[in-house]
């Protein structure tokens, strides 16, 4: 007997992701100066982190040097949300689609691709905020990292020889 997902699992997961695409919204929502302020104390941390393995007294790192970790960290954070959202899709899909990665791929990246596009289109009305044609690249790097971490999860967990065909 072939063990089908329940309406339970379906529902588990469409919460899960309605959830998570929520939160990304809200912060894409944050003021600008808000939003700097938040990723500029993460630096901050980064930073310390590596003045004290560096085993260095600090004020070695530029101002440019600063500004490009900022960035980098920025990037990092939008590859991370978006990974979260595709991986929680992509489970979603998997399910509904016959546990076929190949199948659940396709309206993953589409997903994915809306979410991160109405993610910068949102940003357009906050101050400060300007949304991206490049950030929904970076955001699309998560979501297709997420469908090939699962697709590589999957071929792991059932030993199977080919995920994608």
């Amino acid at each position: 007997m072939e063990n089908k997902p329940t309406l339970l699992s379906y529902m588990l997961l469409l919460v899960l992701i309605v959830f998570h695409y929520a939160t990304i919204s809200m912060y894409s929502a944050t003021p600008a100066s808000q939003s700097s302020r938040d990723s500029l104390a993460i630096v901050e941390k980064v930073i310390d982190v590596i003045e004290y393995i560096s085993d260095d007294d600090g004020g070695w790192m530029a101002d440019e040097v600063k500004s490009v970790v900022h960035h980098v960290i920025r990037k990092l954070a939008h590859i991370a949300i978006f990974f979260i959202y595709g991986f929680l899709n992509i489970m979603l899909f998997y399910l509904a689609c016959d546990k076929n990665c190949v199948k659940a791929t396709g309206p993953v990246l589409f997903m994915g691709f809306c979410g991160a596009a109405f993610d910068e289109c949102l940003q357009l009305f906050v101050d400060g905020r300007a949304g991206m044609i490049s950030d929904v690249f970076v955001d699309m790097v998560g979501v297709c990292g997420a469908c090939f971490a699962f697709s590589m999860l999957i071929c792991y967990i059932f030993k199977k020889e080919r995920v994608f065909l």
